[in-house]
């Protein structure tokens, strides 16, 4: 026996894979772009440029660092309050690194990029 597939399921499932599309296309374009402005911002920032690359390995440590106790919380209360928590993280984190860079502060931006 087959079923037949209702048009609004169709037309969710269609929808689902468009932002799903839009998603991925958004995550592959900001870890690029994150490194070249990273860069660019620590090398402006910085008293040396050899601190050029530091802000790149402090959004890498801070993500090694997070992992583990985020996917605790979205063991504990699902993946969309997990999803929410690192939301706001980044937001938080954009905020203090664009304070940083309006104010010229290197360590500001290091804390930001953290």
């Amino acid at each position: 026996m087959t079923a037949v597939a209702d048009p609004a399921d169709n037309k969710r499932a269609i929808r689902n894979v468009w932002v799903l599309v839009a998603a991925q296309a958004l995550l592959g374009s900001q870890m690029p772009m994150i490194f070249v402005l990273g860069g660019l911002a620590g090398q402006s920032l910085a008293s040396n440029a050899c601190w050029a690359t530091v802000p790149i390995s402090m959004i890498v440590f801070g993500s090694m660092t997070t992992a583990p106790w985020m996917s605790q919380v979205m063991q504990a209360w699902g993946r969309r309050a997990g999803f929410m928590i690192g939301t706001m993280g980044g937001a938080l984190g954009a905020s203090i690194s664009a304070y940083a860079l309006f104010h010229g502060s290197f360590p500001l931006f290091l804390l930001g990029s953290y």
